[in-house]
């Protein structure tokens, strides 16, 4: 039999599982799987082979695909490379499997195979195995994520088993110096003939279908989670378990996820606590962003679908370390934003704009500058908004780029919009900090994507020049005036290596926050997509979706005017996952303090090049 010769390199200890899968994580419960196998029976031991995949935050392996791959092993990989920037520090690059004439491979390159390459390691791990099943394996000097018979769908679950279970599991989020090791003791064969999904699952001795998921009213974060869990307790133990908020009566044993007012537990900041009390089952996070790790550990662990039997008993803790971000508060004079929202997603809004609403309450920025607002759905974010106290400005001819801002911190003396190559608007604002008295200026633009036109190129040019009008609106306005800064940015679709990007930088006199932050982010605000659960209703919860900036970021800020008149404390991109989940492009903000000093490099009432669109 073909697959004995591929399981014969495994260790016995695989044999206890009937998924054949090991994490090198160790649980903080008993392993109550049945000691029953479907595969064969191990007959030696081989000396275990470690490849240290990243070392003090830096990598000498790269990415191998097959040169006629299919998109969605790209950007899987595309992950796969987020992953490791973000879980470990180091820059994992890819690159094709080509080969010249008749050159072999090297078989002692240090290489990780996705997919079915030309390397004769990405079938020797797969032989034998149906195009359902995949290995996540070590075969001689490399590491092989592949789907059976070269299964694109299988070798993208190989990808994301690989992401969840050993990545996240083993490292935190944001980590810059990390190291990650994979043995051969942790490999990994998926076998659908031998899967055994959930067959029993108590809490408190309650069957898990007698007991209620229950999170905090008005927490969206929470929701989210406790809705994912019940689709992984439906998807892996074919029971329906309810969700409800804490407003709701509940009685009986419950799965409380979030500070609900039935909750015992607390967790401290940069942590998540689990535990099973007298109430159940809880789990609490320090914010939002600590959500994910909750339901990582959740489904990848605590409700492992390759457990048949699970029972939750009273004193088991879970612990761990949150990717929750630093810079949540900020000590600066105004905290400004901007966030393109993909209202084009195609998919019902879902729990997308509870989210969103949560982020900027999270954040609390003075001004939002939004693109891709055109939806009914986005109507949940205006009456958040305008609850937690922001008013808005749009366009005259456009309303897909609005302007909130907060009224208790801000002032808006002066609004009006300037119109580009396809109807968009630069909406621009005159605003005055009510605490100072500091008057600055703000702009919001959407330059046309590549899909919107046939020229996109020329259009974004004239985008652009439209932006610089509308900056130097404000610096001849009455209400502004050249001493003073203005704040300008948006999804402006643009490189750093486009026309359009020269127009605002060389001939408008833009200056990018990136290059004048004092702290600075290495990511771009543009990610691949994310999948919709369409059973749930659910967006999945991505792995971190920011990729590295690399020259490559289509969302800009930048400072026109009195360019000395404001420093840029920061310039940072919530990039973790829950916020991820929003849309394609993550939100991203600068924290300004403004000073005394006067830059006019065109005089105090010169035009700006391109005043006219």
């Amino acid at each position: 039999m073909k697959i004995k010769r591929f399981l014969s390199c495994l260790l016995a200890a695989l044999l206890t599982f009937s998924l054949v899968a090991l994490s090198s994580c160790k649980d903080d419960t008993p392993d109550t799987q049945d000691s029953e196998s479907d595969t064969e029976s191990v007959e030696t031991e081989a000396p275990e082979t470690v490849l240290d995949l990243a070392v003090d935050g830096k990598s000498d392996y790269v990415i191998i695909i097959p040169e006629d791959c299919d998109d969605r092993i790209v950007s899987a990989v595309s992950n796969l490379v987020k992953a490791f920037k973000n879980y470990t520090g180091a820059d994992v690059s890819f690159d094709f499997d080509l080969l010249i004439g008749t050159d072999e491979a090297d078989p002692d390159a240090k290489e990780i195979l996705v997919g079915d390459t030309n390397r004769p390691e990405s079938a020797e791990a797969v032989e034998g195995l149906a195009s359902s099943d995949y290995a996540v394996c070590v075969v001689g000097n490399k590491l092989v994520l592949n789907g059976g018979e070269g299964d694109v769908l299988s070798t993208v679950a190989a990808v994301q088993y690989f992401i969840s279970s050993i990545i996240q599991k083993e490292l935190t989020y944001g980590t810059t110096n990390g190291s990650l090791s994979f043995g051969s003791k942790q490999n990994y064969i998926k076998l659908t003939s031998a899967t055994v999904y959930i067959e029993s699952c108590t809490v408190l001795g309650t069957d898990i279908a007698d007991c209620t998921i229950v999170y905090p009213d008005g927490g969206d974060a929470e929701e989210y989670v406790a809705l994912l869990l019940g689709h992984h307790i439906k998807s892996y133990a074919k029971l329906d378990v309810k969700v409800a908020s804490d407003a709701e009566p509940v009685e009986g044993v419950m799965l409380l996820i979030g500070k609900t007012k039935h909750s015992t537990l607390s967790a401290e900041a940069g942590k998540y606590n689990i535990e099973v009390t007298d109430k159940g089952f809880e789990a609490v996070a320090d914010s939002m962003e600590g959500y994910a790790d909750v339901y990582i550990r959740m489904q990848s662990e605590i409700f492992k679908y390759s457990q048949k039997n699970i029972a939750l008993e009273k004193g088991q803790k879970w612990e761990g370390s949150t990717c929750t971000p630093e810079n949540i508060a900020h000590d600066s004079d105004i905290r400004v934003m901007y966030h393109n929202v993909f209202s084009y997603s195609g998919y019902a809004a879902s729990n997308r704009y509870k989210l969103a609403s949560q982020v900027y309450e999270t954040y609390m920025p003075d001004i939002i500058g939004f693109q891709e607002t055109r939806t009914e759905a986005f109507a949940d974010v205006e009456d958040a908004l305008s609850a937690l106290g922001y008013e808005k400005r749009v366009g005259t001819s456009y309303t897909g780029n609005p302007v909130w801002f907060n009224t208790s911190t801000l002032e808006c003396l002066a609004s009006g919009s300037v119109s580009g190559a396809r109807g968009y608007d630069t909406v621009w604002c005159i605003f005055k900090v009510k605490s100072s008295g500091k008057v600055f200026g703000f702009t919001n633009s959407h330059f046309t994507a590549d899909s919107m036109s046939t020229q996109a190129g020329v259009d974004r040019t004239t985008d652009a020049r439209a932006l610089l009008s509308a900056v130097n609106t404000i610096l001849t306005h009455e209400k502004g005036g050249a001493d003073i800064t203005v704040i300008s940015g948006g999804d402006l679709n643009t490189t750093a290596a486009t026309t359009a990007y020269a127009t605002l930088v060389e001939n408008g006199d833009l200056a990018n926050v990136r290059g004048l932050a004092e702290v600075c982010t290495e990511l771009s605000c543009y990610h691949w997509g994310f999948d919709y659960i369409e059973s749930a209703g659910l967006y999945a919860l991505p792995v971190s979706n920011t990729t590295k900036e690399n020259g490559n970021a289509i969302d800009h800020v930048f400072l026109g005017g009195n360019k000395l008149g404001v420093s840029v404390d920061e310039y940072a991109i919530i990039s973790s996952s829950i916020p991820s989940v929003i849309s394609d492009h993550s939100p991203h903000f600068v924290d300004i303090s403004f000073s005394d000093a006067v830059y006019e490099p065109f005089g105090p009432s010169a035009e700006l090049p391109f005043p006219e669109n």
